[in-house]
């Protein structure tokens, strides 16, 4: 896997990689300051982020703080307890996502009409979870307007293009968010790939 491009006095080198997967400046900022702070922002609950809709023995569920553009529902159900890998998973924690299948489909049945599930799990640098090291499920389901994906792995020209983003975000981060601090074709790069960010 490729190095990610630079560090942050503070983030764990195994952890840094996760940067490359976010897309939006708000979501960098947020994921910088929980590996800057050594928190797993799926074990704190914090309610500008994650604020969970239901919760059984095993799981939780709440509504994607970040989802990808053309989507009607993104949840995210992280296991509650902080495992990284498959194996750690339980017969218990099972049918405990059983259950939680059940009470989605309850509270969600017509937005669901169809979509999407996946799961991530390990090390970042081989899926592109915006969380390092705990495990949650996916459920995303598109409006019809565009791609969704359930990404599992960049290729290395998307590898490169990400890796670009997040020294973009960087470089913003350390400016105070200010886009006037860019060179022009990285103000545009950003711009036309995070809406929310705009040229004061």
């Amino acid at each position: 896997m490729k190095k990610f491009p630079f560090a942050i006095p503070g983030i764990k080198p195994a952890d840094i990689g996760v940067l490359r997967n976010m897309s939006t400046f708000k979501q960098y900022c947020a994921t910088v300051k929980t590996l800057l702070a050594n928190e797993c922002p799926f074990c704190l609950i914090n309610p500008e982020i994650n604020v969970p809709l239901y919760e059984n023995d095993s799981w939780m569920v709440w509504h994607s703080a970040f989802p990808q553009r053309h989507q009607s529902l993104h949840l995210v159900i992280p296991n509650k307890r902080h495992i990284c890998q498959l194996h750690e998973l339980t017969l218990a924690d099972m049918a405990h996502l059983h259950d939680m299948f059940q009470w989605i489909h309850g509270k969600f049945g017509e937005q669901l009409p169809g979509g999407g599930l996946g799961a991530r799990f390990g090390d970042v640098n081989y899926n592109i979870a915006s969380v390092p090291g705990h495990f949650h499920w996916n459920i995303q389901v598109p409006n019809g307007e565009g791609t969704v994906a359930l990404w599992l792995a960049k290729s290395p020209e998307e590898i490169a293009h990400a890796d670009h983003r997040a020294t973009i975000f960087e470089h913003l981060r350390l400016n105070g968010g200010n886009l006037d601090q860019l060179r022009p074709n990285d103000r545009d790069f950003i711009v036309s790939r995070d809406p929310a960010l705009v040229v004061k």
